[in-house]
């Protein structure tokens, strides 16, 4: 049997096996974030096409049977700008060419709904299951019905090591930690741990303009909620390499 998730290096997505059907799981566009540069006079060249051209060679290459769009698609929060009317629905409509797309909104996405063509499916913005694992952009607490899941994937902290003097910082990485279970769901018990997976953004450029998770304070009720019972944890690169453990965690969010 595959194992049930492969981080996909070099590349910022995994593919979740469940069964005989496989995910490709993604997160963080922020299609037009370029447009709030450009109100200050800096152009900044869309890379759109840049991310559709690498998604399309990740589901020719692993054949998945969804993808999985883990919120902030577009970048205004609750607005739709007129790149994004111009750029969003024509990336779906590409994408939709190759495979079936599911989106679990995120706290960018108000009014994302006019931008999707019809055979999108959304989820809610508090999480989908999938077999024994849940999915969700991360913004919000999880749905009691993720209470069965053994591991949660998350996007929303777009995450980059920092650490002054180091030659990795600014560097987007996966961040993986083991934590008590009962600190997310109440039900569960003290012995009950669950995975978490956080995931980097598929925009790249977020990481170069500034648009990370060291903001001061932790963003994701989810983490916010686990971190003082996270005991295990991986921070890896996105070509693989293993550059931290639990005590590196602030380093990263």
């Amino acid at each position: 049997m595959p194992p049930p998730i492969r981080l996909l290096h070099p590349h910022p997505a995994l593919l979740l096996t469940e069964q005989d059907r496989r995910y490709l799981v993604t997160t963080d566009l922020h299609i037009g974030f370029e447009g709030m540069f450009a109100a200050s006079g800096i152009n900044i060249e869309s890379n759109t096409n840049q991310m559709t051209q690498e998604l399309t060679e990740l589901i020719h290459n692993h054949r998945p049977d969804r993808l999985i769009i883990l919120g902030d698609v577009k970048h205004s929060i609750e607005n739709i700008t007129t790149q994004e009317w111009r750029e969003v629905p024509k990336f779906f409509e590409t994408i939709l060419k190759h495979v079936p797309i599911t989106v679990t909104p995120g706290n960018h996405d108000g009014a994302l709904t006019p931008l999707l063509p019809r055979p999108v499916k959304q989820a809610s913005k508090y999480g989908l299951l999938v077999g024994e694992t849940g999915l969700l952009h991360g913004h919000t607490q999880p749905s009691k019905r993720l209470a069965k899941a053994k591991r949660i994937i998350i996007g929303h902290l777009h995450p980059t090591y920092s650490r002054r003097g180091s030659p990795l910082s600014g560097a987007q990485v996966w961040l993986l930690a083991k934590a008590k279970k009962k600190q997310i769901f109440p039900t569960a018990s003290e012995a009950e741990q669950i995975e978490i997976y956080v995931t980097p953004s598929f925009n790249r450029e977020l990481s170069h303009a500034g648009f990370t998770a060291h903001r001061g304070r932790i963003i994701s009720p989810i983490i916010r909620r686990t971190l003082p019972t996270i005991q295990e944890a991986a921070i890896l690169t996105l070509k693989g390499d293993i550059i931290g453990n639990a005590e590196a965690i602030p380093h990263v969010i």
